[in-house]
């Protein structure tokens, strides 16, 4: 995984630009029947700052958006709690500048 992304800073108007990077789940996770039975979910989940209107356990839809300044704000960078398949992603994140990271089921 690899991102393209600098790490400098946009504006228009007074109002910064910042980045999303999505992530499919079942990419990342491998196939799964459902969202509730993958570990990576719950901690989403659990970090999400935004979710999808429709998100719920008995819809399809679930998509969560996490803030990637909540999961570092001391600047310590790793190991922090993150399931390890996520980890690889969130340094990504980290390092190219990505505001905010939309995780997604396909």
């Amino acid at each position: 995984m690899e991102l393209n992304n600098s790490k400098t800073s946009n504006r228009i108007g007074q109002w910064s630009v910042t980045n999303i990077m999505d992530v499919s789940m079942p990419e990342l996770c491998g196939d799964y029947e459902s969202a509730l039975d993958v570990p990576e979910w719950a901690w989403v989940k659990d970090h999400a700052s935004f979710t999808h209107i429709e998100t719920d356990e008995d819809s399809s839809v679930y998509e969560f958006i996490v803030n990637v300044a909540t999961l570092d704000p001391c600047n310590t960078g790793f190991p922090f709690e993150a399931p390890e398949k996520l980890q690889p992603v969130i340094e990504l994140a980290i390092q190219n500048g990505v505001g905010y990271i939309l995780f997604y089921n396909d």
